[in-house]
């Protein structure tokens, strides 16, 4: 979350963030606050404290102000602190965007946010849902062959660098309704 601190201003209208790790009510309160002063909404829960003592977890999805928010979305409550939503309204039309921190050592779990976050979106309306899902943009394609009107989205190179190697976890699902709107996708940090 330090990083966005840092940002002087946004080159985005929307934001989906992964992992911000902030477990405490008034460290989000302290993130709203350094959104607002980017003019920026956001909405988020809390990440979790490990059994090992340690913090993980959390998606947010922020927005400028060309965007009003028309509703937060949730998952379930024991999944919660993997996925954020957010129903806005901008330039007059609504749509759904989602972000999605995926379960690094368990894919099921991965999967079940994944089926519960597309479950939320209503029929006929734009979807972008984003994230660090640390599954393959191949394997997610396979959880969604009941959902064609999502198309997964990828770069096809590499987007986590380290521990055994590189590979591709960072990745979007669009609607394929909405793919003509996409202008540009951006690592900001």
């Amino acid at each position: 979350w330090r990083a966005v601190a840092e940002v002087e201003a946004p080159a985005a209208d929307i934001w989906l963030l992964q992992e911000h790790k902030l477990t405490s009510k008034s460290e989000l309160d302290k993130a709203k606050g350094d959104m607002s002063r980017l003019g920026m909404t956001a909405v988020l829960d809390c990440g979790v404290i490990t059994a090992a003592g340690g913090r993980s977890s959390g998606a947010a999805v922020a927005f400028s102000q060309h965007a009003q928010l028309v509703q937060q979305l949730s998952i379930g409550a024991s999944l919660s602190h993997r996925a954020k939503g957010a129903r806005v309204r901008m330039r007059g039309l609504e749509s759904v965007v989602w972000s999605v921190y995926g379960d690094d050592k368990d894919t099921e779990v991965t999967k079940q946010v994944v089926l519960q976050v597309v479950d939320t979106v209503p029929v006929g309306v734009p979807v972008v849902i984003g994230g660090d899902f640390n599954a393959s943009p191949a394997q997610v394609a396979g959880w969604l062959e009941d959902y064609p009107e999502l198309e997964v989205c990828s770069t096809g190179a590499p987007t986590c660098h380290g521990g055994v190697g590189s590979s591709e976890i960072d990745f979007f699902i669009v609607g394929r309704a909405f793919l003509h709107l996409f202008r540009d996708v951006q690592l900001v940090a």
